[in-house]
């Protein structure tokens, strides 16, 4: 019985839940069998454990049917039944609090029963409610939509020549509803084939996208919002931009939570392009402000910290010398990090940070005890290491971390070959960035710079900040 699906389910109700389970059980209107009444009356004494060795098929069949031998099959049709009544349970609690088609059912029937008065009632209460929300989600959206599609069901029956307007209402807010759906699966499908490469069948996405292009009539905030995402993650041009982050401002109150982060994510994700695709540092400030307001808003997760995002929020802080909000942020989310990466993050994020402030010998000790596993931070750690031997003129140590970062990344299978090719470039520099350092100053010099400066314009990305290490310190010879 302990194991059973019936406690399974029941071992996740709270206390007012089992109540309010209790009541259910007991009406007449759900459950007419006395005995399930009882088989409930018995279990509810061992929750929430279910853990004691009482409750055994025998002992239930004991204190339900005193004196009458143990019946297997009755003792199982009583669990099922109590089981099928406690989904059913939840299904209604949901339908009771949740259910955005309450109100639609509700209407659906009193038309049905002609009560014009009590639909003309009924729908400007809820049309009331509605007008009281300020999350103007997909939900929100659906919820006018079906309200406008009783509005004019009703109209229709009391007018039907002239209920043309209140069909138009029914059609617009529900191809709003159809449109923000469509739009929030799109964003999902271009950022899975860019991150995995896997190409999705996009149904209708040229039209859907030709539509958002060309006009301006869209009502529903959040609608507006992710049209200009997807346009966003697209187009990647900086008035898209720009455009989200006064939308953000402007319609923060009515977009849900998830929205919200999922607005930051995108907009972070093209300062992000801007700074390792691009070797552009111009979105450097606007990255930091995205998690400044994430910070600020207590809006930085979705569940969790997970502990590549917290290393990437004190990465894009440092890059503009925010020590004393990065310092903050750790304080506040270093708890959250699973105990056997979280030592290894803060000695990454203090060797980071001591890195950005010209403290290399205290960076490399810190960065040396960053033991991840995972192959694209280990490779982190050593293009950060490298540049610390570097800066301290440490040059056999240069030669021999690129000689030994060479057989790491011929070693490895994770690191995409895109990713190595740029390491691979960035080895290669470094090391005649040692030998042109001590060349005598001259035009040799000069043409070795001029050489080197067009191979790190070559590089094929800036992941780790590694094409822009290379521009300064070839501005510096």
């Amino acid at each position: 019985m302990n194991n059973s699906k019936l406690v399974s389910l029941l071992k996740t109700f709270s206390l007012s839940e089992m109540k309010e389970f209790k009541d259910y059980v007991q009406s007449p209107f759900f459950n007419k069998n006395k005995k399930v009444v009882a088989l409930f009356d018995f279990i509810k004494k061992f929750h929430p454990g279910y853990d004691n060795d009482g409750l055994t098929d025998e002992s239930i069949s004991a204190a339900l049917f005193p004196g009458m031998k143990h019946d297997y099959f009755k003792i199982r049709n009583l669990t099922s039944d109590l089981f099928s009544l406690a989904k059913d349970f939840l299904a209604q609690i949901y339908f009771r609090d949740e259910s955005i088609y309450y109100p639609t059912f509700l209407l659906e029937k009193l038309r049905e029963k002609n009560l014009n008065i009590i639909v003309e009632q009924t729908l400007k209460q809820f049309k009331n409610q509605l007008s009281k929300e300020t999350t103007k989600d997909e939900f929100y959206q659906l919820r006018l939509a079906e309200m406008s599609q009783q509005e004019h069901f009703y109209q229709i029956t009391k007018d039907p020549f002239g209920s043309h307007s209140y069909f138009q209402e029914d059609f617009d807010n529900f191809f709003e509803y159809a449109l923000l759906k469509l739009l929030k699966f799109y964003c999902i499908m271009i950022h899975d084939n860019v991150q995995n490469n896997f190409s999705f069948d996009m149904k209708m996405f040229d039209q859907v996208l030709d539509f958002i292009r060309t006009t301006e009539k869209m009502k529903n905030p959040t609608l507006i919002v992710f049209s200009r995402i997807v346009l966003l993650v697209l187009e990647k041009k900086e008035e898209h931009f720009f455009r989200l982050k006064s939308l953000r401002e402007e319609y923060s109150a009515s977009l849900q939570r998830e929205d919200r982060y999922m607005l930051d994510l995108y907009m972070s994700g093209f300062c992000a392009d801007v700074y390792n695709i691009q070797a552009g540092t111009d979105f450097q400030r606007e990255h930091f402000l995205i998690s400044k307001n994430q910070f600020e808003r207590d809006e930085m997760t979705v569940g969790k910290m997970l502990y590549p995002d917290f290393l990437i929020h004190v990465k894009i802080a440092t890059r503009v010398d925010e020590f004393d909000w990065a310092e903050m942020f750790i304080n506040k989310y270093k708890d959250q990090i699973a105990e056997d990466e979280k030592q290894s993050c803060l000695n990454f994020c203090y060797g980071y940070m001591s890195c950005k402030k010209g403290q290399y010998e205290k960076a490399m000790d810190l960065l040396s005890r960053a033991n991840f596993r995972s192959n694209l931070l280990k490779t982190q750690v050593k293009v950060l290491l490298l540049q610390c031997y570097y800066e301290l003129g440490h040059d056999d140590q240069v030669l021999l971390m690129i000689d030994t970062f060479k057989k790491f990344l011929n070693r490895d299978t994770t690191v995409t070959e895109y990713y190595k090719n740029a390491f691979v470039q960035y080895l290669k520099i470094s090391s005649d960035l040692l030998r042109v350092r001590e060349l005598p100053k001259g035009k040799k010099r000069n043409y070795e710079i001029t050489g080197l400066q067009m191979e790190t314009e070559n590089v094929i990305n800036n992941l780790f900040g590694i094409k822009l290490w290379l521009r300064e310190k070839l501005s510096e010879l």
